[in-house]
């Protein structure tokens, strides 16, 4: 039996690009619903994996979930001091 893997965890882009979705409209000061960050997701091709759009309690478990970590080793070294060496 194969393990679930959470919609966050296989599209870690996904839950970077609703948090960018659900903040407010400078201008009106609105957010949108679940449901329209819902089809803005599957309209930049983050569906399910029956091709489906995620549901608007997918993407409340993308917005509570922390945002996925970046590659370490790519982005920043980690130096030691001199002593360290």
């Amino acid at each position: 039996m194969r393990k679930r893997i959470p919609f966050g965890d296989r599209n870690p882009r996904a839950t970077a690009a609703a948090k960018i979705l659900y903040r407010k409209d400078p201008m009106t000061g609105r957010r949108r619903s679940l449901r329209e960050i819902s089809a803005l997701l599957a309209a930049d091709g983050f569906v399910t994996a029956r091709g489906t759009p995620p549901t608007a309690s997918t993407v409340a478990g993308l917005l509570r979930s922390p945002l996925p970590r970046r590659n370490r080793t790519s982005t920043a070294r980690q130096t030691r001091s001199p002593e360290e060496q």
